[in-house]
């Protein structure tokens, strides 16, 4: 089966939660794995569902914080009806269940991980002083290995979200080789392809996701969000599913396992953390 992948990112620049794990820069990239025999039919039904709703609004593309947060002139429209765009993107990824890989990082991380110098390496086209060039570069690694793992028909495309770079240009990034044609990847303006609104809409559930589970007092409209992830079933390949009492869980309940994760892994304990940053910042 041969697959085009849609990239995009996602995060929350300046926003902290309750985690400790959070430290108000997490940055994640999301990659969505479209099935090419499906693209036409999937590319339709996002048509469909934008004709659906395109007299609520005079907007040019699905980008999902904007219509959750009212902007864009989506404030004008009732809450209900935005939850029902939101809902319709679930059953559409219901329905096709397409592999989804998510790559996150925070400078937390980068200390945690024992990665203080990786900024110094130099790699064309990437900057790994950033958090958004770090993690997707290290996106990049768990798609090819899970490309080569499941032995995808080959070569497949990559298209990233217009963040890094104009539409249709292209990037050649050396780990890919034979991966992709010429071992590039493509910038994409998501005004020009539905699909990548697609990959946006699965990026922001996500993130919202993750956010909601760490709020210590959930509100309706989170709880309802999180019902509409929840029928969606995301398919993330390199996350561990279980299920939750919204109610009940909070954040200290979300770093029990990550604090789980970071041990197995061989990770730096809190203190070091702790000590590392109060040493740079002295």
């Amino acid at each position: 089966m041969k697959y085009t992948i849609y990239i995009d990112d996602t995060g929350t620049p300046s926003f902290q939660s309750k985690s400790i794990y959070d430290s108000g820069d997490w940055h994640s990239q999301v990659a969505i794995f479209i099935n090419q025999n499906k693209i036409e039919e999937i590319t339709n039904k996002i048509s469909e569902i934008f004709n659906k709703y395109k007299n609520l609004n005079d907007f040019e593309e699905f980008h999902f914080i904007r219509i959750l947060s009212g902007k864009d002139g989506w404030r004008k429209v009732d809450l209900e009806k935005r939850l029902e765009i939101f809902k319709d993107f679930g059953k559409l990824y219901q329905q096709y269940k397409s592999p989804i890989l998510i790559q996150s990082f925070t400078s937390d991380d980068i200390i945690r991980n024992k990665m203080e110098k990786i900024s110094q390496i130099k790699i064309p086209n990437f900057d790994l002083s950033k958090l958004s060039d770090l993690t997707l570069l290290f996106l990049l690694f768990r798609l090819k290995d899970y490309v080569k793992e499941n032995k995808l028909e080959l070569p497949t495309q990559i298209k990233v979200d217009t963040g890094k770079g104009e539409h249709l240009d292209r990037k050649k990034i050396p780990i890919l080789n034979g991966i992709t044609q010429n071992s590039e990847i493509e910038f994409i303006d998501s005004k020009k392809d539905p699909l990548m609104q697609f990959a946006d809409f699965v990026a922001f559930c996500l993130n919202r996701m993750r956010w909601i589970i760490m709020a210590e007092n959930k509100g309706p409209l989170d709880l309802r969000l999180l019902e509409i992830f929840s029928d969606a079933d995301f398919e993330v390949e390199n996350l561990q599913k279980f299920s939750v009492d919204p109610n009940e869980v909070k954040a200290k309940h979300y770093d029990e396992k990550l604090r789980k994760v970071y041990d197995s892994n061989g990770n730096l304990s809190d203190a070091e953390v702790n000590k590392i940053k109060e040493k740079g910042t002295s």
